[in-house]
């Protein structure tokens, strides 16, 4: 019984090894999917390892099959620097450590991003014009919306899905249930329903027949908790796949 727990113990040890020695995500595709007056899209596609990912099969005699597919969309509201900032770390730390293809939307506007009607305005175009026609071509499992709120315009941690269509439900119920420290806000009952990026933006990702998530973070917590809850979703969602 001793010689078995010495010798699990000693392949954890390497596999922890050949983890640390190798990042999981093996390239980073970077390519500007528009720009104009207002700014710009940029697509950076995170790939599994597949080096790593053949070498710990060999060592444990399994190998993954899951393949997840997530995109985040981050800055169409620039001015939320909050979900911004957490959101772009999230994507590359656990890009590293899991088996999962993520591309990461980042929205960069020119002039005036500060400014509230501005600001919302070039962005949300933006993400109309150059990311949805990119998402209809593509195969992703979830799609993550990344926002941050003002006091009283929204209740803590949450994610809504504006469409209220199955797979989005039915995937946001699972995280619902699985997650805690987040809500799940359906339509009706999300206070931002109503918002621009909504109707420009949400739905008609949405409508590209892929769950789509709206998620909020209150934008007085700190870079901490909102980069811990963004890690969590991302891997509630990647395991309730």
């Amino acid at each position: 019984m001793k010689k078995k727990l010495v010798i699990i113990a000693l392949c954890a040890i390497v596999i922890m090894l050949i983890a640390a020695s190798l990042n999981t995500a093996s390239s980073t595709k970077h390519t500007t999917l528009g720009s104009d007056s207002r700014g710009y899209v940029i697509k950076d596609v995170y790939m599994p390892n597949e080096t790593l990912n053949s070498k710990l099969a060999n060592i444990t005699g399994t190998s993954s099959q899951k393949k997840v597919k997530v995109a985040v969309v981050t800055g169409i509201h620039m001015r939320e620097t909050l979900s911004i900032n957490a959101s772009n770390a999230v994507v590359k730390d656990y890009a590293k450590s899991h088996n999962v293809e993520i591309v990461q939307y980042t929205i960069v506007v020119h002039e005036n991003f500060d400014y509230y009607t501005a600001g919302r305005k070039k962005g949300e175009g933006l993400a109309a014009d150059y990311i949805i026609q990119d998402v209809a071509k593509s195969d992703y499992d979830v799609i993550i919306i990344c926002h941050d709120h003002k006091k009283g315009y929204g209740e803590g941690f949450y994610i809504a899905t504006p469409s209220m269509d199955n797979k989005s439900v039915t995937l946001a119920e699972k995280v619902d249930k699985a997650m805690s420290g987040l809500r799940f806000l359906p339509s009706d009952e999300n206070p931002k329903k109503k918002g621009s990026s909504t109707e420009v933006f949400t739905k008609p990702l949405a409508a590209t027949g892929h769950a789509t998530f709206v998620y909020e973070i209150p934008e007085w917590v700190s870079y901490s908790e909102a980069y811990n809850v963004t890690y969590n979703l991302v891997d509630t969602a990647y395991n309730s796949i």
